[in-house]
């Protein structure tokens, strides 16, 4: 069986997010059939003010569906602070107990989850 990953994006001000988001989905998509995974769903970030319940909505279904693998076009899609955003990446594959991808990386961002170490929740 093929595993599953979510894509997660912040679109940008300013621009059709309907174009956007079709975008976004081919760009993750190729990224996750060339590793092997299937693209279930994008969680994005449309408007300001939406990350939270994006970011709490994306957690949730990764519990609940057992997803361990989410990927992202780059870094500043979780924030614009670049050592903030990796800190991100190795919070949540803790809390997923996966991986996060970014694409053009050739491994996931904070390492697997059995090698980090963070907050507790």
């Amino acid at each position: 069986m093929t595993p599953t990953i979510y894509g997660y994006a912040r679109l940008l001000p300013g621009t059709d997010a309907a174009t956007e988001l079709a975008r976004v989905r081919r760009k993750l998509g190729g990224f996750a059939g060339g590793r092997g995974f299937m693209l279930m769903d994008v969680f994005a970030i449309e408007r300001p003010g939406q990350r939270l319940a994006v970011w709490r909505e994306l957690l949730a279904n990764c519990e609940q569906f057992g997803v361990r693998d989410i990927v992202v076009s780059s870094l500043a899609h979780l924030n614009e602070c670049e050592s903030l955003a990796r800190w991100m990446c190795a919070d949540v594959a803790r809390f997923i107990g996966g991986r996060v991808w970014i694409v053009g990386e050739s491994a996931p961002a904070g390492g697997t989850a059995q090698r980090v170490e963070v907050m507790a929740r």
